[in-house]
């Protein structure tokens, strides 16, 4: 019984070191594939997208359209701003390769300043029900602009004299505090006269 239970556990732990691959064309379906045309992008960039679709149905397949859902989607002034949809309305064939693309523009508001790498949603409707993928943009992030950099410094510097003068008060008041007091001498007295005989 421990020997099924070893062995049991060693097949367990083999199997676990076999990578898991993702298989990147599947037959006997609709294979979609995704990527842009930058590896990274600063906001207020055009985002060209490509979109390959790749039949390897035995039939016949309608692709209607493509909708773009970007994380910076919100209403802005007097309109929604931010997906995007286009019509492909295109017959994809049995075994045929379709490619399009498609481009967007990043916005250079603040919509999307704290973001480094956001996810694209794309959904695309094939024979009437959507099918959903993600592209990641990475975006470069911005450079920090300091104004008043002489104040800075000089707040630094006064922070630093600060620092070091409060260091030598407590240093001191330690030193004293530890000393041990010297007990006061009493004064010398003159000598008494002896008292008057009589």
């Amino acid at each position: 019984m421990k020997k099924k239970i070893t062995l049991a556990i060693v097949l367990l732990a083999f199997m676990m070191t076999i990578p898991v691959s993702r298989a990147a064309f599947t037959p006997n379906a609709l294979n979609l594939y995704l990527w842009v045309d930058k590896p990274q992008y600063n906001p207020g960039e055009t985002v060209t997208l490509y979109i390959t679709f790749v039949n390897a149905k035995n039939a016949d397949v309608v692709v209607n359209e493509t909708k773009i859902e970007c994380p910076w989607y919100m209403y802005v002034r007097d309109h929604w701003e931010g997906n995007y949809t286009f019509n492909i309305n295109r017959v994809i064939k049995a075994n045929e390769t379709h490619s399009t693309s498609t481009t967007f523009s990043i916005p250079n508001d603040g919509r999307v300043s704290a973001l480094t790498s956001v996810p694209i949603s794309v959904a695309i409707r094939i024979d009437g029900s959507f099918t959903y993928r993600t592209v990641y943009l990475h975006l470069e992030s911005s450079p920090t602009v300091v104004s008043n950099m002489d104040t800075l410094i000089l707040l630094m510097a006064v922070l630093i004299i600060l620092i070091v003068v409060c260091t030598a008060l407590i240093a001191g008041a330690i030193f004293l505090s530890a000393r041990k007091p010297q007990e006061a001498c009493p004064s010398p007295q003159p000598p008494q006269s002896p008292p008057p005989q009589q």
